[in-house]
């Protein structure tokens, strides 16, 4: 999370001095979904215990969520920086997938076990 958010901070310092057309995306989306979101993901098996009234025990698949985070804004940034709009899309649809998978993992946990 940590990383993002120091690649968003070296982002908004570029964003006045180079006139690129998707930096300010690349500056938001590390940001909220790199930083938030990561922290988020890394912090709801302490978070949800207290709203679900229920215990969750560690298993491997809370890593899911995280690498495709990593992996697809990865992919957004880069997109971002060639202009290429098609990695662009990809990334934010595997953006979108990160953020849903927390859900079923949590919901594991808690009632599957």
């Amino acid at each position: 999370g940590y990383v993002w958010l120091a690649a968003s901070g070296f982002t908004w310092t570029l964003y006045p001095i180079i006139s690129h057309p998707y930096l300010y995306d690349a500056a938001l989306h590390t940001f909220f979904l790199g930083f938030i979101l990561h922290m988020i993901i890394a912090h709801a098996p302490l978070i949800a215990p207290s709203i679900f009234h229920g215990r969750i025990s560690y298993h491997p698949g809370f890593y899911l969520p995280t690498i495709t985070l990593n992996l697809s804004l990865i992919i957004r940034v880069v997109g971002d920086l060639l202009l290429n709009n098609l990695m662009r899309q990809a990334g934010g649809a595997l953006n979108i997938l990160a953020a849903l998978l927390i859900i079923p993992n949590i919901l594991y946990t808690i009632v599957g076990r």
